[in-house]
């Protein structure tokens, strides 16, 4: 036995195992360096993903914002076009209704020309006209107020 180990095929076939061997060996290097980059590209690659997604995500917010906020400066223009226009619409038409009014008393000559009947019905529907203008004016007023007000004159903020 010892004398088979010292032969050139012995020899040979270790060699050729020992080869055989540093393949594997190789090979498994290989595939394990292989397998690390390849982990660390699809790492750096989820990296830029979830990068990308953060900055599109930021940008998207970013636009957002502006966006809110160019609606709040139009907002804010028409909530002072409307705050400067509400009460010079009301002065107006209770002026006009005042003085419609005042014109149709003197043109009829007065009440003591009048049926009591028409009189009564002009009456009920001044009345509810007056109601009914009550009614829409405050319903506009309080419902346009944007809830932040509200909960100020509530107390809460």
């Amino acid at each position: 036995m010892i004398e088979f180990l010292t032969t050139p095929i012995f020899s040979t076939l270790a060699g050729l195992l020992g080869s055989y061997l540093t393949r594997v060996e190789e090979r498994k290097a290989n595939r394990d360096k292989y397998e690390f980059e390849l982990k660390a590209k699809k790492l750096d690659s989820d990296i830029a993903l979830a990068q990308a997604d953060k900055a599109i995500e930021q940008q998207d917010l970013k636009d957002r914002g502006e966006a809110f906020t160019e609606t709040q400066k139009a907002s804010n223009w028409m909530d002072i076009g409307r705050s400067i226009m509400r009460p010079f619409i009301t002065v107006y038409l209770l002026i006009f209704c005042s003085w419609l009014t005042y014109m149709c008393y003197e043109l009829t000559g007065g009440l003591q020309n009048m049926d009591k009947e028409f009189i009564q019905s002009m009456f009920e529907f001044a009345v509810t006209s007056a109601l009914n203008l009550n009614v829409f004016a405050i319903t506009w007023w309080f419902g346009s107020r944007p809830s932040g007000s509200i909960q100020l004159f509530k107390g809460k903020k």
